[in-house]
């Protein structure tokens, strides 16, 4: 059973980007300014639900954007903070006048030999109000 709020609320659709992998230059450590190093993120966005059903491509929020908003961000330069990384990203999406609520997080695979990645997850909403579920 999902105990996600959101969508128990019946108000939206959430549109999920899994593992999805790229490279960035991004750490706050001088030799992270180096090279560029993998990173994995994990996005969903929450889409507010029309009044109408969903039956052409037109209607609903392209995934392609996801994918976009993160690589226009890792190609702006190199970033010091993973949390810097997510606001960037959510920022994007959040311009979509259909997206209601960005959830994502990163993770750093190769940042630690001992561990399998260290990562950080954020949650940001247009409008706090607007995604009650009560």
């Amino acid at each position: 059973m999902n105990s996600d709020p959101l969508l128990i609320s019946g108000k939206y659709w959430k549109i999920s980007l899994n593992r999805y992998e790229t490279k960035a230059r991004i750490g706050a450590y001088q030799h992270e300014r180096l090279l560029p190093q993998r990173l994995r993120l994990n996005v969903s966005v929450y889409v507010e639900k029309g009044a109408a059903p969903v039956s052409e491509l037109s209607e609903v929020f392209n995934y392609d954007r996801v994918i976009e908003a993160i690589e226009a961000v890792v190609q702006e330069g190199h970033i010091d903070l993973q949390e810097t990384l997510l606001e960037r990203t959510a920022e994007r999406l959040l311009k979509y006048p259909e997206v209601a609520a960005v959830q994502i997080g990163s993770e750093k695979p190769d940042a630690y030999s001992k561990a399998e990645s260290i990562g950080v997850e954020a949650f940001f909403s247009k409008d706090k109000e607007r995604i009650k579920t009560e």
